[in-house]
């Protein structure tokens, strides 16, 4: 795979586009919509072995939007039949 002019070597350099871009040409069905929830750190480059304050307080936050968008997706005709049978 190729990106920007250079050789990526290894999938660790994947981003989720390049990751979506790869799964087609392999033939693989991929979503068409990507929904990202994430939280930013203020410093990436302190590891610790607990989450700060404001991460643990995010979290909750960033977990009720995935039961959201999980609840939204099941909601949608193609899933609906199956949660009412």
């Amino acid at each position: 795979m190729v990106r920007a002019g250079r050789r990526i070597s290894t999938p660790h350099f994947l981003g989720v586009a390049e990751t979506l871009e790869l799964g087609k040409r392999l033939g693989v069905a991929m979503p068409g919509n990507v929904w990202i929830i994430a939280i930013e750190v203020a410093d990436p480059f302190t590891l610790a072995t607990q989450m700060t304050p404001v991460v643990e307080q995010a979290v909750d936050a960033a977990a009720a939007r995935v039961i959201e968008r999980a609840h939204g997706f099941m909601m949608q005709p193609l899933f609906a039949p199956a949660l009412t049978a």
